[in-house]
Order: C-alpha cells, then structure tokens, then sequence
C-alpha cells in the first residue's frame, strides 16, 4: 500500500515538473521548449489519468495553443480533436 501511494506522488510530482516547466518555458517565449515539455505531460497525464480528467484536457488544450501560436492550425485541432476529428 505504502508503495503504491509513492508511486502515486512521484506521478504527481513528474506530472507537476513536467507542467510548470513549459508553463515557464511558454512565459520566456520558448514555443518549441513549451511544445516539447507539454506533450510529453500530456502523455504522462493520459497514462496515468482518465482520458476525461480535467489536467488531461487542460495539459491538451494547451498543446493545441502552443501549436496555434506557432502557426500550426491543423495540429491544433488534432491535439484536442483527435487524428479523425
């Protein structure tokens, strides 16, 4: 039980790193550091998160911003859409 509720942490704890680091890359004006730090939260998020959770949407819905704000319009709508929407 301890294990698995370490476990837990150290998941919040990278998915918090992950996060706040392109939440500063993004305010120094480092799209593609901001990109990279986001995607790869979000796919720490969706592994250990319900699909439906709000950090999950939140993490995607900044991904697709990040994406918008390089010019990237069609990357923007698969990140909150999906490959098909």
């Amino acid at each position: 039980m301890l294990a698995q509720s370490l476990c837990c942490v150290d998941g919040i704890l990278i998915r918090l790193a992950l996060y706040n680091a392109a939440w500063y890359a993004s305010n120094k004006g480092s799209l593609s550091d901001t990109e990279a730090l986001l995607v790869k939260a979000m796919k720490v998020y969706k592994s250990m998160l319900n699909q439906d959770h709000k950090d999950v949407l939140n993490t995607m819905a900044m991904v697709a911003s990040t994406y918008r704000n390089q010019g990237r319009r069609k990357e923007a709508h698969t990140a909150i859409m999906g490959p098909g929407g």
